[in-house]
């Protein structure tokens, strides 16, 4: 019979290997679109005639690079969920398991920073390396500039970590001078390799208080 705290280990890396699976076989599905816009354009040079269809064309490439984009962003917000859902219930499981006083709603804090607190303070996690958690912050940053702004951005702490961080860059509209956050695959790729990490990490390290 599998142990919970196996179980809990198992679950996060069948999880996380779905969100894998789900990354690039969506990054696929889009690059055939693209590639077959591409053919489209090829054909196009051959028309004599084209001004309307190259109009469409473009409009078409606007489209796909923009799917990339809502994709990317979307990807980013159900993965950070997933941590943060994670967190709370091996806080809650933890929780219950040792019959503590403290419940998680009584800490002060919200999402992923009042699940650390709980495990840290209330049921003594020993947390993986504070590097580590850094990652989930700046992970964090981007999560929430893209529920709270559709990404655009003039934080000059998401503007910093995005600088120093690979697979994301700011763009700005040079019509409007507004900012914001592209995504691109490998940071999806980054920010999944870093919450199984930490999830991992965290859950192996523990094993006695799951």
């Amino acid at each position: 019979m599998i142990k919970f705290r196996d179980f809990q280990g198992i679950m996060i890396e069948w999880k996380m290997s779905f969100f894998k699976t789900y990354l690039g076989e969506m990054e696929e599905a889009l690059k055939g679109k693209e590639a077959d816009l591409i053919q489209k354009w090829k054909d196009l040079e051959k028309e004599d005639d084209s001004f309307d269809y190259e109009s469409y064309l473009i409009d078409c490439n606007y489209e796909v690079e923009q799917q990339f984009g809502f994709f990317y962003a979307s990807f980013i917000m159900v993965i950070f969920s997933f941590l943060e859902d994670k967190l709370n219930e091996i806080c809650i499981t933890s929780s219950i398991r040792h019959g503590f006083k403290i419940k998680l709603k009584d800490i002060r804090d919200r999402g992923i920073r009042r699940a650390k607190l709980f495990l840290e303070k209330v049921c003594d996690f020993t947390l993986p390396d504070e590097k580590l958690w850094e990652e989930l912050e700046g992970i964090r940053l981007i999560r929430n500039c893209l529920v709270h702004s559709g990404g655009e951005t003039n934080d000059e702490q998401v503007i910093s970590y995005v600088q120093k961080t690979r697979g994301i860059k700011i763009e700005e509209n040079p019509n409007t001078k507004v900012k914001a956050i592209r995504i691109t695959k490998d940071y999806c790729s980054y920010a999944t390799d870093t919450i199984e990490n930490y999830l991992l990490t965290l859950t192996d390290t523990n094993q006695d208080k799951l």
